[in-house]
């Protein structure tokens, strides 16, 4: 390992679309900068829902990976707080950090450090605003929010007016992000849109072929409910649909890989949107060794 002096750590955040090799570039940049992996993968926290969720080989190097029960609720402000100790720790050690996942949400609220992140609400905070939008309508609701000074359209839309009430019942519990003070840099892949779509199917026959459907049976074998929250990963409900006969291996292999393609396309809308992202040659970059890869990242804060 080359030893590089450097003012402060990096915190490298790797993001792109699912399939593009996100996980084999982050783990390349840990080992070369002698840094530490976190996921950023809203389904990899999960334990037991590994296959589906396409978990790394490399998988007990990173933080947050199999991480809670199947059946907890865990969002953003919980992974947010999880990941501020992990990084707090870090930059006491005066130690690179590289995070990695398809779930741009969460690392954009940590590198954009927001300031207002509420908790997931509850299945029964959910179900008593629901209930409340039935016995008094939108209009009674509306004037419970107020103070959040929705905007004509929103008072409207009787799903924003109930997430409005859902953030006043967990204002208590809101926190804020603050960083250590890292050089951040982000990264995205350089890759043909079309491309994805052929090695989308691919890797779905491959994760079937790995043992896919066996590792569903397994986990409702354990007795976990098919309506508990790891189970809204992609795949997991179609393949619990073919257990029970609704279609045959064909139509199932189809149907994730549509609804894995479908996931692409909002993550690649979503990244059109991210601000100071750099986008490389991931197949370049995993050919860097430490003295290069250390310039070359340099080299990118300086542009941002």
């Amino acid at each position: 390992m080359v030893n590089c002096t450097i003012e402060m750590p990096f915190l490298i955040s790797v993001y792109g679309p699912t399939c593009t090799g996100k996980s084999d570039v982050a783990e390349h940049i840990a080992k070369e900068v002698d840094g530490i992996l976190i996921n950023a993968d809203a389904f990899q926290v999960y334990k037991h829902f590994s296959i589906g969720t396409n978990k790394s080989e490399l998988k007990d190097h990173y933080h947050l990976i199999d991480h809670i029960e199947p059946t907890s609720q865990y969002g953003m402000g919980e992974w947010i707080k999880s990941c501020i100790d992990i990084l707090e720790n870090a930059y006491i050690k005066d130690q690179n950090v590289v995070v990695v996942g398809g779930t741009g949400l969460y690392l954009r609220a940590l590198n954009d450090e927001w300031q207002e992140i509420y908790p997931k609400a509850s299945p029964e905070l959910k179900e008593k605003i629901i209930e409340a939008y039935k016995q008094h309508g939108l209009e009674y609701l509306s004037r419970q929010v107020q103070s959040f000074q929705l905007n004509e359209s929103d008072i409207k839309n009787p799903r924003r007016v109930m997430r409005a009430l859902e953030k006043k019942a967990l204002a208590p519990y809101k926190q804020s992000v603050q960083l250590p003070p890292f050089k951040k840099i982000k990264l995205s892949p350089l890759y043909a849109p079309e491309d994805l779509k052929g090695l989308i199917q691919a890797r779905t026959s491959k994760l079937l072929e790995k043992g896919w459907i066996e590792e569903c049976k397994k986990i409702l074998d354990m007795g976990i409910p098919i309506n508990a929250p790891a189970f809204q990963a992609i795949g997991y409900q179609d393949i619990c649909a073919y257990l029970d006969g609704s279609f045959n291996l064909e139509t199932l292999t189809h149907r994730i890989s549509l609804h894995t393609i479908q996931y692409a396309k909002k993550q690649r809308t979503w990244l059109r949107t991210e601000k100071n992202l750099n986008k490389v040659n991931f197949h370049e970059l995993a050919t860097l060794k430490s003295r290069y890869l250390y310039e070359f990242l340099e080299e990118l804060k300086e542009c941002n």
